[in-house]
């Protein structure tokens, strides 16, 4: 067997460590705690090299996560390298 790949569709779950939340006590930002997060490829996948019929992921492809997130707006998310 191969080496796995990953395709658009595919689930990125990663932590993301740079969500800014306010301080219970002053209200002020402040760096939060890592957040877990799951999203699908979407973007940056090459549509000339299929994988089972879906364009390939490479290094760069990236995802939008598609829950609500309080602590910074929706922003590409990058798939983690390996």
């Amino acid at each position: 067997m191969g080496t796995p790949a990953a395709v658009m569709g595919d689930q990125i779950m990663a932590t993301c460590a740079l969500h800014v939340i306010p301080n219970p006590a002053t209200g002020a930002p402040q760096p939060g705690p890592p957040f877990p997060f799951s999203a699908p490829i979407t973007l940056g996948t090459v549509e000339t090299v299929l994988i089972s019929g879906q364009p390939a992921a490479v290094v760069g492809s990236t995802g939008y996560n598609g829950a609500p997130c309080r602590a910074a707006p929706e922003r590409p998310v990058p798939a983690p390298d390996g």
